[in-house]
């Protein structure tokens, strides 16, 4: 196999700091460049399954079961039960799932990172494939020959719009609104979720006495202004009863809540020469 002189990883989320760490150790010479002035881990909580906890098993505190519920007549009643643990060990995997807070798990794989030259506040304008390396222009007037690029940038991935696809990302027909405080409703030891019609809302409890918790509601695409957030999403969601109203209820301001609609992509190549796209710049798809 051909030594890979150098490796760019484009974009500082998840996928991106994951890859980052595994290169470094196996002495491959990554860099990884972040648009952001700081780490920032946008959106609420994360779960990782089976097989990714094979990888990050230290990571969050880990739950055993899954239950989905209706939300109809303002009550929650119980359609299905699913043990995780028994999933994953039927599936060869050897940790089970876990839940965290995003910037919790991030936090864990920027420590892990050491070594590793990355910029914040960069990002690529252009890049140019070249028989064995790829030319990359940075905005901060550099530039530098590369034996791969890894597109790690998100579902609005410039490496993506750079070399294999012009395509926007496409709309789902939903809106999600996700937080993570303070809150642990009462009786509330899995993940959870409850249905209405056109709308569900889910939980997670992912340690610290702290909750993730979901509300998805099918509709046109709809701009959403921070302010007034909380009062809005209390306003959708005020028909569902019982655990959703107390969590609710403990929310306190609208910066505690995250907002936006879901997108998805589906590329049918990830790869062009010496660019590949992982991560949601990849394969993002709804939640």
């Amino acid at each position: 196999m051909t030594e890979l002189e150098a490796i760019l990883i484009v974009g500082g989320g998840i996928a991106g700091l994951t890859l980052g760490r595994p290169l470094h150790m196996r002495g491959f010479k990554a860099e990884i460049i972040e648009c952001s002035r700081e780490w920032r881990a946008e959106g609420g909580g994360i779960m990782a399954h089976a097989k990714g906890m094979c990888m990050l098993r230290a990571l969050g505190s880990r739950w055993s079961g899954l239950e989905t519920g209706s939300a109809s007549g303002g009550s929650a009643t119980t359609l299905a039960k699913y043990c995780a643990r028994a999933i994953s060990r039927r599936s060869g995997a050897t940790s089970a799932p876990a839940s965290a807070k995003r910037s919790s798990l991030q936090g864990v794989l920027v420590a892990g990172i050491e070594g590793v030259p990355r910029r914040l506040g960069t990002s690529i304008p252009f890049l140019t494939q070249h028989k064995e390396c790829v030319a990359v222009d940075f905005t901060d007037g550099s530039s530098r020959n590369y034996g791969m690029v890894v597109g790690a940038d998100g579902i609005s991935s410039t490496v993506r719009a750079l070399t294999l696809s012009g395509m926007a990302p496409i709309y789902t027909g939903a809106m999600a609104w996700l937080s993570v405080p303070p809150i642990r409703p009462r009786g509330l030891t899995s993940l959870q979720f409850l249905f209405g019609q056109g709308h569900f809302f889910g939980f997670w409890p992912i340690g610290d006495g702290r909750t993730y918790g979901f509300g998805n509601i099918t509709s046109p695409r709809v701009p959403e202004p921070f302010s007034g957030r909380l009062e809005r999403l209390r306003h959708r969601f005020s028909h569902f009863g019982g655990v959703v109203q107390e969590y609710l209820s403990g929310l306190t301001c609208d910066k505690q809540i995250h907002c936006g609609p879901i997108d998805w992509v589906a590329l049918e190549q990830w790869y062009s020469r010496h660019v590949v796209l992982i991560g949601d710049a990849a394969h993002a798809s709804p939640q």
